[in-house]
């Protein structure tokens, strides 16, 4: 992958993995093996997301429940967002960055699916990573912006154009299969990754100086101002 300031940054779903992409993969991978062949009981119970257990006896499900694909076609999904987006995020940021920005939009959108959920349907299984997934994408956008990138070697657009792309083939997805709750913490992913790109900052700094712009204006209308200036007049001793 080429520097963020190049004229260029080449991205395709055959990029090769990063470590830390790697690692997310062999570990995804290993819980569907064990899911399909091994002890799919445990798995579903105490690994997945449910909302009752995850708000209650069994927290690790808001990070757990990333690693869980219950179908191959789950799996599969999960692997083109790491591989086409996590890797150059990882290689861009740096391993510990990107697992704090995979571990941060996880948690957040499980919590929000597992809100949702907790008064609407506090007993459904949810499972996969779609908020880490969502929020690869956005934060690929964030980074990248206007630079233009080789879809697949062959379609060249903006970083964000392809950014916004996926999120809206995402976001369908979510709603042809009715998966409203999932969707919801999906967002919050991805809400999260463009925020864990600098963004935060920014939106920090902006929301900071509307503050001080509202208290300067709440001093103006408390106290008179009077024109004129320093008073030049004598002073008699």
């Amino acid at each position: 992958m080429q520097r963020r300031d190049s004229p260029e940054l080449s991205s395709s779903v055959g990029l090769r993995p990063s470590q830390g992409v790697l690692s997310i993969l062999l570990v995804m991978t290993g819980v569907f093996l064990v899911n399909a062949i091994a002890h799919p009981a445990f798995v579903r119970d105490h690994l997945a997301l449910i909302p009752r257990r995850a708000l209650g006896a069994e927290p690790w499900q808001l990070l757990s429940s990333a690693f869980v694909h219950l179908d191959f076609g789950g799996l599969f999904g999960s692997a083109l967002a790491l591989l086409f987006f996590g890797t150059p995020i990882e290689r861009q940021l740096g391993r510990t960055r990107f697992f704090q920005l995979f571990v941060s939009s996880t948690i957040l959108g499980a919590l929000a699916t597992a809100g949702l959920g907790r008064i609407w349907a506090p007993d459904a299984l949810f499972a996969g990573a779609g908020p880490a997934a969502m929020g690869m994408i956005a934060a690929f956008g964030a980074l990248w912006g206007a630079t233009p990138i080789a879809l697949f070697g062959i379609q060249h657009m903006k970083a964000s154009t392809c950014a916004w792309i996926f999120l809206g083939i995402s976001t369908a997805m979510y709603l042809m299969n009715y998966q409203l709750y999932a969707l919801f913490g999906a967002l919050v992913g991805a809400g999260m990754g463009w925020l864990a790109t600098g963004n935060l900052t920014a939106l920090t700094d902006g929301l900071r100086a509307r503050r001080e712009a509202y208290k300067k204006q709440r001093i103006r209308r408390r106290y008179k101002v009077l024109s004129g200036g320093r008073d030049s007049r004598g002073i008699l001793n």
